[in-house]
């Protein structure tokens, strides 16, 4: 009786590599991680910019934004002042929490970071008074360095000072607190080809700074980014 045909050992090893391989790269290619972190950022940016039009609604009617006890699920923090010389307080926005207001007619439910609690929408307010005049609503996004948080200078950070620990927001009449290099237009530093760090901007040695890229610094170890 002959042999009936079929693989051989070897043959069965290599179809099992290369099914490996392939797998590998639909992995790498596809990484089911990074299309949820991206899902998660498109969800944060459309949030966001329609809670913008909301707010600017509520402003339109009643000629101020809301305080906390109006938007947020906990209470503010103390007050502080930030960057701009301007009174601050902030809060925290996730409409499915238990302790969350409502907000209609303007909103059925207020928006919530899709990590929540892991993380939180920060509404970081005028409480100069009981009429808060200017708002910023800040998030922290899973896909760091995106074209949204370029766009608004918060490359490397910006949010509540000394953390600096958001990348993308919407605000009214005021700036996001950030390192911004405009305002260290004399001390910028940058790495040279050796590593070392240097004042790239001075009156002798001319001007050196790449400004198309996102790579200069605001103190002299070079460890820290400013916003462009």
């Amino acid at each position: 009786m002959k042999n009936q045909p079929g693989f051989s050992f070897v043959e069965l090893m290599m179809v099992v590599t290369l099914v490996a391989i392939l797998a590998t790269l639909a992995l790498v290619t596809f990484n089911p991680l990074k299309q949820t972190q991206r899902a998660w950022d498109v969800k944060r940016i459309a949030e966001l910019d329609k809670l913008k039009t909301v707010l600017e609604g509520f402003y339109a009617d009643k000629d101020r934004f809301p305080v906390a006890s109006e938007i947020c699920f906990d209470s503010p923090s103390v007050s502080r002042v930030d960057l701009y010389g301007q009174t601050a307080c902030s809060c925290h926005i996730c409409g499915r929490s238990s302790t969350s207001p409502g907000f209609t007619p303007y909103l059925a439910q207020l928006p919530c970071d899709p990590q929540s609690p892991q993380k939180e929408y920060l509404y970081d307010y005028d409480c100069s008074s009981t009429s808060p005049i200017w708002y910023r609503t800040y998030d922290r996004l899973s896909l760091g360095n995106s074209p949204a948080s370029l766009k608004l200078h918060c490359g490397v950070g910006c949010g509540p000072s000394p953390d600096f620990a958001y990348d993308y927001l919407v605000f009214s009449n005021t700036k996001p607190e950030g390192i911004f290099c405009s305002d260290y237009t004399k001390l910028w530093q940058k790495k040279d080809g050796s590593g070392s760090c240097n004042i790239c901007k001075s009156p002798f040695g001319g001007d050196i700074c790449n400004y198309g890229i996102n790579n200069l610094f605001y103190q002299s170890t070079c460890t820290k980014k400013c916003n462009i």
